[in-house]
């Protein structure tokens, strides 16, 4: 296929999806939809997911043979990932804390980066359309569970936002130890291998953090890093508190 161009009617057709699958969905309540939801975003992303990585460590030959070169950099452990992974464990969960935790996660953390991909999708779309099928439901899908989240009350910033920021904190534990396992393990044959763009041993490509981590010692860059999610994800819990402090000035007001 050609490749889509950004806010193009590819893009803004998975856009326009996603925003009124979210209003079509808003007024539904109860943990069992909640699960439905994860459930049918999870395994539809983690699939997507499998035939990506298949699609990009499978090349043919001239002579018609298959060779086997895993693309390391494509590794699937990034921020806009972690959404597919957490709506899997989701169902699996029984405890009704840790569940309000990983929906913080997802409601004020995810988004962050997903919005990013999701309004500059520059460097995502490609000429195949797995592919761009792929990141078009991996991201702005994860968007979509976002707003839905914040849209219909599922979240309680008060009581689950620093649990929400904890899920972040193990995840980018997670990454890093990746990191360096495998970067220290000499596989990588000079491909990059940088999960949640925090590696010791690369520059990050995020804008602004590139210019941090060449320019400061590691600690830090991790710290800055650490404080900007927290404040990211704060301001989606602010903007979530200010709206239903509007919304209940305007129904108190027209009683």
């Amino acid at each position: 296929m050609t490749r889509p161009e950004p806010w193009g009617i590819f893009h803004i057709s998975w856009l326009v999806a996603a925003v009124l699958l979210a209003w079509a969905l808003k007024r539904l309540k109860g943990e069992k939809v909640t699960e439905r939801v994860f459930t049918i975003y999870g395994w539809t992303a983690l699939i997507l997911e499998t035939l990506k990585q298949f699609s990009w460590s499978f090349t043919f030959t001239e002579a018609g043979g298959l060779v086997f070169g895993y693309q390391w950099y494509s590794a699937p452990f990034q921020i806009c990932t972690t959404p597919a992974y957490v709506c899997v464990l989701y169902s699996f969960v029984k405890s009704s804390r840790l569940r309000s935790y990983l929906r913080a996660y997802l409601a004020y953390f995810t988004s962050i980066a997903s919005i990013m991909v999701a309004l500059v999708p520059n460097s995502v779309f490609t000429n195949e359309i797995l592919i761009n099928v792929h990141t078009s439901f991996l991201h702005i899908g994860a968007l979509f569970v976002s707003v839905w989240l914040l849209e219909s009350n599922r979240v309680d910033a008060r009581q689950d936002f620093l649990g929400g920021y904890k899920v972040f904190f193990i995840f980018v534990g997670i990454a890093q130890l990746l990191n360096i396992v495998v970067y220290n393990a000499g596989r990588l044959n000079g491909q990059t291998f940088d999960m949640f763009y925090i590696s010791p041993y690369f520059i990050s490509s995020l804008p602004v953090f590139d210019t941090i981590d060449r320019n400061a010692s590691f600690a830090v860059f991790m710290l800055t890093y650490l404080f900007a999610f927290f404040l990211g994800g704060g301001l989606f819990a602010f903007a979530q508190g200010a709206r239903d402090r509007l919304s209940k000035h305007f129904k108190q007001k027209h009683v």
